[in-house]
């Protein structure tokens, strides 16, 4: 079960160099076919980061799994270890920024050494609440060098960022459009996540930040995990239900599988299910691509 772990400061960079020498001395002596990144979300500390990147090596095992760590809370938690909504409140903001900017100026420059090391060895993201905007700003910065993309699957689990990201308007539209992920990006979407569902239209409406009911399908100001990918054509987007491996199977192809999971997942961090396990190992079972 590898299970490494990467700390970024708030700009991306190291906190220990010794960890990336850690993964890269592995990929190079082992050169595994599959390496997974995944990334935490908001409000998220080291043991509660330390959970999730233990879920995803013990779930996908034998796969190699790094854990992304990032300063997703702006105060360290008083002796109560209680956070006050109004920190959270006001962290929205500056985390939801944080969160692309370690993706851009931490991840994708990991990731771009890693291939350049072991050019055979795919790499797949993840990533929860804010860390799907991390490693989505991270393929949008690695692009397709020489033609290629060096992402090879995406999962955004309950994405707390714009139903309408990837849609012509989006912010994050050259990703689907220039194809900077060679297998499908996945959306887990739930209508029990009141996180994306009520609280991040209501901050993204006061801010003015998008890329008709508050928070539902048609909503500017709408959010991936309560929604999924909006805004897309029939030939760009599938909708699928989160666990149906049958289907997602059959339309790989497809750059972006909204997935369903009204049935599996019951809140923002309710996650840990063998459903989202089973996506994982489906698309980390792509093919691994002549390069």
């Amino acid at each position: 079960m590898p299970l490494f772990r990467i700390d970024f400061d708030a700009s991306g960079r190291f906190r220990n160099a010794a960890q990336r020498d850690a993964l890269f001395d592995f990929v190079q002596r082992e050169r595994p076919p599959v390496v997974l990144m995944a990334a935490h979300g908001w409000l998220n500390d080291t043991e509660a980061s330390g959970r999730l990147f233990a879920w995803f090596a013990e779930a996908l095992r034998p796969l190699p799994v790094c854990g992304v760590a990032w300063p997703s809370h702006p105060l360290k938690r008083n002796a109560a270890g209680v956070v006050k909504a109004g920190v959270e409140a006001t962290s929205y903001y500056l985390m939801k920024e944080r969160a692309a900017e370690v993706g851009a100026g931490g991840l994708a420059p990991l990731v771009r050494s890693l291939r350049q090391l072991a050019p055979e060895t795919a790499v797949h993201f993840a990533g929860h609440s804010f860390g799907a905007r991390l490693v989505t700003a991270a393929a949008m910065a690695l692009g397709r060098p020489d033609g290629a993309p060096l992402v090879d699957s995406m999962m955004l689990i309950q994405a707390a960022f714009s139903q309408f990201a990837f849609s012509p308007q989006g912010l994050y539209r050259p990703v689907v459009a220039e194809r900077m992920v060679r297998g499908p990006i996945a959306v887990t979407h739930t209508v029990h996540d009141k996180a994306v569902g009520m609280a991040y239209p209501v901050a993204s409406m006061l801010k003015r930040q998008n890329a008709s009911g508050l928070g539902g399908p048609n909503d500017p100001y709408g959010g991936l995990g309560a929604n999924g990918a909006r805004g897309l054509t029939a030939e760009e987007c599938i909708h699928l239900n989160l666990g149906d491996v049958v289907s997602l199977e059959k339309f790989l192809g497809y750059p972006v599988i909204n997935l369903n999971a009204d049935r599996v997942i019951l809140g923002h961090s309710d996650i840990f299910k063998p459903q989202v396990a089973d996506t994982m190992r489906v698309l980390t079972t792509l093919p691994v691509h002549a390069r």
